[in-house]
């Protein structure tokens, strides 16, 4: 076996790490990722706000945008991103919340139509069965 020259494995070590490297990430961004993308599965929330979701991953890719940076403008994106966030939660929660209230509405207005229908039967079964005491009365 032959030895690897020290400048050929240089290089090659040189190739590797720029494959895998991807630039500067944003911790905060990754953090705001992994908020959204918990929010995205929650069925209660992705249904119910589309639109903010996709305000807050415009936000988060402006974050990411920022790389490392510390700055000013990088840190009100992460605020402005981590708002949003909260917002399509909210929003999200706020919806389901309003479509359950309607579905029970509905099913509240079934059931008291079901429990007047009841209600009514037995009244004239009641009646009917009055009656038909009273012509028993009346033939005797």
């Amino acid at each position: 076996m032959m030895p690897v020259r020290p400048a050929v494995a240089s290089m090659l070590a040189l190739a590797l790490a720029a494959c895998a490297w991807q630039g500067p990430r944003s911790l905060e961004g990754e953090r705001l990722a992994d908020e959204l993308a918990r929010i995205e599965y929650d069925e209660r929330i992705a249904g119910n706000a589309a639109d903010e979701i996709d305000a807050a991953r415009r936000a988060i890719a402006r974050v990411r945008s920022y790389g490392r940076g510390g700055d000013a403008a990088a840190e009100h994106s992460v605020y402005i991103a981590d708002r949003l966030i909260a917002i399509a939660a909210a929003e999200g929660l706020a919806r389901h919340a309003e479509r359950r209230v309607e579905a029970l509405q509905a099913e509240r207005e079934l059931l008291l139509i079901d429990a007047r229908t009841r209600e009514a039967r037995a009244k004239r079964a009641s009646e009917a069965a009055r009656l038909a005491e009273e012509e028993e009365t009346d033939d005797e």
